[in-house]
């Protein structure tokens, strides 16, 4: 075209959000109220929740396959092609202007119907910023419904009418990395006719070569989003232009800066016995006291170092980690203080602070702007430091709100900038361990070339789940409650707690304690209803032992408590991150594997782990055995080579789920939990042994050995009788 440089020609699609649509509405529903029912009933009979298609008992099929179909509008169709919607489709998601990349063409014998049954794409500029605004460019889009089994390939297609279809359009595609394929790389015959720049770049919206290099998967449930999905670049199978070489995977993994590169195919050459695998690096951005770190250090990581810019925080984490290094630095001059040669770790937490996108902030704070800008952190932290693994912990409101989506999706356009694939999650903690209802966004990427890690299932749940128990606070306080009298905690003293005039109420059963927060919250109301709880008391509700160290005052150690990454979760999803990459790196797994149960996946293919002396579940303060000798700081050796994968064991699919909004959990009563009477100032009691001193600090936080509960449960008695006087309330 004289006169005209494509490449200088076409701008990239920059305008403005306010023609953004998203895929699915993360808002609240209105109708979330304390008073629905707390959980999600799943019966036996009931696997698919009314969503997964039945299998048809009729001899003949309803459908078949046709190799084309001819359309008046532009020619024939066959499978491989893509087309362009003209007007929105009521029974599907698709709308005008969105594609379909035709996969089959189906007649219904019934009625003569040709439809097309493909997957959906849609511009990249409707899911800004978590794409790119390129011009031309699209993205991939898969609804997948919990509790199907089918593959989510076969869930991601859809039906789309003959009379929906506009046109044909050239489209590749790729996981290359843009402009690679695009029109900007064949330079497009523009007609002579066009000589300005915005008739060109209209010319080429229109009819120039699309290309689609992501793939966005949603989990839905009856048609509802689920704040659960994945983002990815599209895997080789699923590219036009290595469909043909998806073989050429390896087995034997180096790794380069942004990919991880394979030599040879990692199932067929998997190694017999393979040598004990080394331990995996941790470290810790915005490590707070160090609740990401101890969870670490109870999956086995070794963790290098923790990283804030709160002094006090540090001096907790220094002394909760000595073997690791605690770094006071402003995470926006990580990039140029750290290096990859001195800090490289395989797996690196960004829990960056989460007040700002919280439901409960509901005014300015002073802090907003600096905790905004920390989320812009993470792209160049991992940019530097290059990990194998990122795992993120939020609040929910940053995928939940609309106010906040736009950095959301901006959270997740660092990542995938910088060649890393997005799993993620909205998790009750309740469900695995805490007695509290924490529901938190969770976030692991994976190094493109390292398959995704699957999020853990939960452990515990209502009554008749088929799980564990939830846990109470009565349960939570028994390390408090079984030591011996003289201990001494600064952190723990309840004579000094301000008295309030609460409500008394049940720690074993009943509704479930709220989120507890930075400045304790709502929650922090102890059971007798005449104070808050202290900052220790909120630390084992929060899941931390009793000799892990706090530091500064005491409205310092809460907000230490409330900001951390609960320990019992945080060891779940760090675990289940160093099991897929110990599986990959012995060749259990491929690099592009979709992994939605570890344990299945690896019995699936006959691979037997001597799991039956595994035990993935988190290293709780809350089990008995724990409350008589410290948590292991890492997993046993078992019977194998194995430092992680021999945890590995199967989980349980609830038959009930706690809902992650609106109504609060309910702890039933059980027969073996249920007691009548019960000394009111006899739970969590602490005896005053002097002034505090180096000594007494000391002793405070040594692990304390434990009598039989029989003899635990007495002396707790008689010390009540001797020092209150024997009032007492009724807790039924």
């Amino acid at each position: 075209m004289p006169g005209i440089e494509v490449v200088d020609l076409i701008s990239d699609d920059g305008e403005g959000y306010d023609e953004e649509h998203d895929v699915f509405g993360y808002e609240p529903e209105e109708n979330e109220t304390p008073d629905q029912i707390s959980y999600i009933e799943i019966q036996d009979d009931e696997d698919s929740l009314d969503e997964t298609p039945t299998t048809p008992t009729e001899s003949f099929p309803e459908e078949i396959e046709v190799p084309h179909i001819d359309h008046h509008g532009c020619g024939r169709i066959k499978p491989g092609d893509t087309v362009e919607m003209k007007n929105a489709s009521s029974d599907s998601t698709l709308r005008a202007g969105d594609f379909l990349r035709v996969e089959k063409v189906i007649e219904v014998l019934e009625t003569g119907e040709v439809k097309l049954r493909g997957y959906a794409m849609r511009r990249t500029k409707h899911l800004a910023p978590q794409f790119d605004r390129h011009l031309n460019e699209l993205f991939m889009n898969w609804e997948v419904r919990q509790n199907d089994e089918r593959r989510h390939s076969d869930q991601g297609l859809q039906d789309l009418a003959l009379d929906h279809v506009s046109r044909k359009r050239e489209c590749v595609l790729t996981n290359r990395p843009y402009p690679s394929l695009s029109f900007r790389d064949i330079k497009p015959e523009i007609p002579t006719s066009i000589r300005k720049n915005e008739e060109a770049r209209d010319w080429i919206y229109e009819h120039g070569r699309l290309v689609c290099r992501y793939l966005n998967k949603v989990f839905v449930h009856k048609g509802k989003a689920t704040y659960t999905g994945e983002v990815r670049s599209l895997y080789e199978e699923e590219c036009d232009d290595t469909k043909a070489s998806t073989s050429a995977a390896g087995k034997h993994h180096r790794h380069s800066s942004s990919v991880e590169i394979l030599d040879s195919d990692p199932i067929s050459e998997r190694p017999q016995l393979p040598q004990k695998s080394r331990r995996y690096r941790f470290g810790d951005c915005f490590c707070g006291a160090g609740g990401a770190s101890k969870g670490a250090s109870n999956a086995g990581l070794k963790v290098l170092w923790g990283a804030d810019n709160d002094k006090t925080v540090l001096e907790a984490y220094e002394l909760n980690f000595p073997d690791a290094s605690a770094i006071e630095i402003d995470i926006h001059e990580l990039p140029t203080y750290m290096t990859r040669k001195n800090f490289y770790v395989d797996i690196l937490n960004l829990s960056c602070p989460c007040q700002f996108w919280s439901g409960a902030h509901t005014c300015p704070g002073q802090n907003d702007q600096k905790n905004v800008e920390a989320l812009y952190t993470v792209g160049p932290a991992i940019k530097i430091l290059k990990p194998r693994i990122v795992s993120l912990e939020q609040t929910p409101g940053l995928i939940r709100f609309k106010k906040h989506r736009l950095y959301w999706r901006f959270l997740i356009h660092q990542l995938l900038n910088e060649g890393y694939n997005v799993r993620y999650t909205v998790e009750n903690f309740a469900e695995f361990g805490l007695p509290q209802r924490r529901t938190r966004l969770l976030l692991l990427a994976a190094k493109r070339g390292i398959p995704l890690p699957p999020f853990p299932r939960p452990t515990h749940g209502p009554f008749g789940s088929g799980l564990k128990p939830l846990v109470s606070i009565w349960d939570a306080l028994a390390p408090i409650r079984q030591l011996p009298p003289g201990t001494r905690d600064h952190y723990h003293q309840p004579w000094e707690e301000k008295r309030v005039n609460g409500i008394p109420y049940n720690p074993r059963e009943g509704p479930m304690m709220k989120c507890i927060t930075a400045s304790g919250g709502p929650a922090a109301l102890y059971f007798d209803g005449t104070r808050r709880f202290t900052p220790r008391e909120a630390s084992c509700l929060q899941g931390f032992d009793l000799d892990f160290y706090l530091a500064g005052s005491k409205t310092q150690a809460m907000r230490q408590v409330g900001n951390a990454f609960p320990p019992i979760m945080a060891e779940l999803v760090l675990l289940s991150a160093a099991q897929t990459l110990e599986a990959f790196d012995h060749g259990l797994i491929d690099k592009e594997e979709d992994i939605l149960d570890l344990y299945e996946t690896l019995t699936a293919k006959g691979i037997d782990l001597n799991s039956s002396s595994a035990a993935s579940s988190p290293s709780s303060p809350f089990s008995s055995e724990n409350l008589a000798s410290s948590s292991s700081s890492g997993p046993s050796s078992g019977e194998n080579n194995f430092r992680y994968l021999n945890r590995l064991r199967r989980s349980i699919v609830p038959k009930k789920r706690l809902r992650l909004f609106g109504a609060v959990p309910r702890i039933e009563a059980r027969p073996d939990r249920r007691v009548k009477k019960r000394a009111a100032a006899g739970f969590g009691l602490f005896v005053d042994g002097g002034a505090d001193d180096d000594d007494g600090a000391s002793e405070r936080r040594k692990r304390i050995k434990q009598d039989s509960p029989a003899t635990q449960q007495k002396q707790i008695e008689e010390q009540f009788w001797r020092e209150y006087g024997g009032k007492t309330i009724e807790l039924d």
